[in-house]
């Protein structure tokens, strides 16, 4: 981003001008910035709201409620360690985890 004109007369009015005219960029670019800035910010809550909603444990427990209500053929039980829906959302929390790529990567 050009800041400065370069064409100009050399008097003091054309540079006070140009001077103008690139703190009007300038400022112009900070509101884009921070434009950005605040959707990142938004988009980043969005995402980990997301992420909490959509919990292994929490997709488990429903999947486990619609089954005991369609005749628990499932059998699925969240007590405690041992138990299978336990074992299920460990197997799911580790097959996320190998499906994100690794910090830095998209």
């Amino acid at each position: 981003m050009d800041l400065l004109d370069d064409e100009h007369d050399g008097s003091y009015g054309a540079r006070t001008v140009s001077l103008s005219a690139a703190l009007k960029k300038a400022r112009e670019h900070i509101k884009e910035l921070k434009a950005q800035q605040q959707w990142r910010e938004k988009r980043i809550a969005e995402l980990e709201a997301r992420e909490r909603a959509f919990s292994p444990r929490k997709l488990i427990q429903r999947v486990a409620d619609i089954d005991f209500e369609n005749g628990d053929c499932l059998q699925l039980k969240l007590g405690g360690d041992g138990d299978n829906g336990e074992y299920l959302i460990e197997l799911i929390e580790e097959a996320m985890n190998q499906l994100q790529p690794p910090e830095g990567e998209e």
